[in-house]
């Protein structure tokens, strides 16, 4: 090999390494996938069994291709609509994001995954001095979903994270959660500790985590409807909905953005998904591998990615739902048949209806229609 071969060579490896993927012209990509009625009447018992006005949008990717359907419930009637550019709050999805942040700040060697908190923080944090960025990102460091602070019974059930700033968050970390040791490497699902882990990543490089999210992610794939404040964002914005149909307030995370910030649509989620099995993304591979597993049967927790995987073990899709005060949603990613499901939803729901409804289409997409086994 040639000096000048192997200069090209070096270029090419570093430059992958500074990104998610490939950067992406989606808006080219023809929506071929050809969808069954028998799937997208799953979708319309769906919406019809929730309040009126509910509303979702649900994107099929196959390979490179997308395909979009949205409907919502009109005074008890189905009304098929073009919504996949409406912004809804995706809620815990983002963790998927800041595990991908972290992920590509190892590889940029920025840090790793077996740093601990001790060598990222100048004040003492005594039992939780020897907790990982990986921890951090796979639920297993031991701290509380959230800290104390939010059950004053004074904070904002409406919007309760707003006033909730990083340096609250800190002083948090400094002295007021208690850690036990037997809670280390035990999965203990944790808004804090992901919350905690996109400050780290944001700082190190003296960004804002908004900021390193468009850096690194929605830029590089054209996800230009994707963010934190809504108020930059450019699109229709869903009405979000309680769980009896009441209209709801938008919910400002303030510090807890990186667990469950994001703003998006059908439209730039399935680049995401779509960039996950492309050949050249070096993020998916480290991200999706099992860390530990959950309470739950069948289920293993990965880098933000959670793992359900069939009777033999090997993994059945990736998947990461999400809600907020008034939205619901959820992905599914499947990288062997490279096929994913996203449903994003503006009602706050108290069952799994939406968990449920996420499997059996992507049943359907797999095997061209739905058909129930029982």
């Amino acid at each position: 090999m040639s000096l000048i071969e192997k200069l090209l060579l070096l270029l090419i490896i570093t430059t992958q390494a500074c990104l998610n993927t490939k950067k992406v012209d989606s808006e080219k990509r023809i929506p071929t996938i050809h969808i069954d009625h028998s799937i997208t009447n799953l979708i319309d018992e769906a919406i019809l069994e929730f309040p009126q006005k509910t509303e979702m949008s649900v994107a099929f990717t196959s390979g490179d291709s997308v395909s979009f359907y949205g409907a919502k419930n009109v005074q008890g009637k189905l009304e098929v609509l073009s919504n996949k550019l409406t912004l809804f709050e995706i809620g815990s999805i983002t963790k998927v994001f800041t595990s991908d942040l972290l992920v590509q700040s190892v590889q940029a060697k920025k840090t790793n995954l077996s740093q601990k908190l001790m060598d990222v923080f100048e004040f003492d944090l005594k039992n939780k001095n020897g907790i990982t960025l990986e921890q951090l990102a796979s639920h297993s460091s031991g701290l509380p979903s959230m800290p104390e602070y939010f059950f004053n019974p004074l904070v904002d059930s409406i919007n309760p994270y707003k006033s909730y700033t990083e340096k609250l968050m800190l002083a948090d970390l400094q002295s007021n959660i208690e850690v036990s040791e037997e809670s280390f490497d035990k999965w203990m699902y944790s808004n804090y500790g992901v919350s905690l882990l996109g400050y780290i990543l944001a700082h190190q490089i003296n960004l804002t985590f908004e900021e390193l999210l468009t850096k690194n992610i929605f830029e590089p794939l054209n996800m230009k409807y994707s963010g934190i404040d809504r108020g930059k964002l450019n699109g229709k914005k869903a009405q979000g909905l309680n769980s009896k149909g009441e209209p709801t307030s938008y919910w400002d995370l303030n510090a807890i953005a990186p667990a469950g910030g994001i703003i998006s649509n059908t439209n730039d989620l399935s680049k995401y998904t779509i960039s996950c099995y492309d050949v050249e993304n070096i993020v998916f591979p480290l991200q999706s591998k099992k860390i530990l597993s959950q309470p739950r049967k069948n289920v293993d927790q990965a880098l933000g990615w959670m793992i359900y995987n069939r009777k033999n073990g090997s993994p059945y899709c990736y998947f990461h739902a999400g809600q907020t005060g008034g939205f619901a949603s959820l992905i599914l990613l499947q990288p062997d048949k490279k096929k994913s499901i996203i449903i994003l939803s503006n009602i706050s729901e108290e069952g799994n209806t939406i968990l449920s409804l996420g499997f059996k289409l992507l049943k359907g997409l797999n095997e061209g229609r739905y058909e129930s086994r029982n």
